[in-house]
């Protein structure tokens, strides 16, 4: 890998932090994804389709049940068709999706590609000068760490998603019973009514 090559790689990496930068502050990862779970009403796992249209593959949250069969973004910019994205958004009863500048969502395939995160800062261009073997270690390790904090996310949001499920399965079964059992009150009180008048007649 030339100088020049990892040069212009960094002044395209600070580039993208200054766009980033017009309201978008650098955090940890993990307060970011603590910000995109508790202000978005949409999170799943889409594939980018024809016209950068996106089919969920795995749905984490979908909070107010709105249609998800054809989602559009003001996000397409930055999607190309095939990959598969973790999308944090607030989805619109019109099929619109608004993903935030500052949100978490990213490529699967390039999870380290989040310029406000600063666990993924990349190192200095003089290290690559002084020692390129210590700078690659570095970037290396900080590709790795992307991809297991990716995989420790999607496990964690299958495991929120699983327990929300149950739930609703639960509230639905207490409401079933709770039927039945207001049902079966109105008829004991029914017969009891029919009965006395009944005894009434004689």
């Amino acid at each position: 890998m030339s100088f020049k090559i990892v040069l212009l790689f960094i002044i395209c990496f600070i580039c993208s932090k200054t766009t980033y930068a017009t309201h978008c502050k650098e955090h940890s990862l993990q307060f970011q994804q603590q910000y995109c779970f508790a202000n978005n009403n949409f999170i799943a796992l889409c594939k980018i389709g024809d016209n950068k249209q996106l089919l969920v593959v795995e749905l984490f949250r979908n909070s107010d049940n709105l249609d998800i069969d054809h989602i559009t973004s003001n996000y397409s910019s930055r999607f190309n068709r095939g990959e598969v994205w973790l999308i944090y958004g607030a989805l619109h009863k019109n099929g619109e999706l608004l993903i935030d500048e500052c949100s978490v969502s990213r490529n699967i395939d390039k999870p380290y590609d989040l310029p406000f995160v600063n666990d993924y800062d990349i190192p200095s261009p003089i290290l690559f000068q002084e020692n390129r073997t210590k700078f690659n270690e570095i970037l290396e390790g900080i590709k790795r760490q992307s991809f297991i904090d990716l995989n420790d996310e999607i496990s964690q949001l299958r495991k929120i998603s699983t327990i929300n499920k149950q739930n609703k399965k639960s509230v639905l079964y207490y409401l079933i019973y709770g039927v039945i059992l207001l049902q079966i009150i109105v008829l004991f009180l029914n017969i009891k009514i029919l009965k006395k008048n009944n005894v009434k007649r004689y």
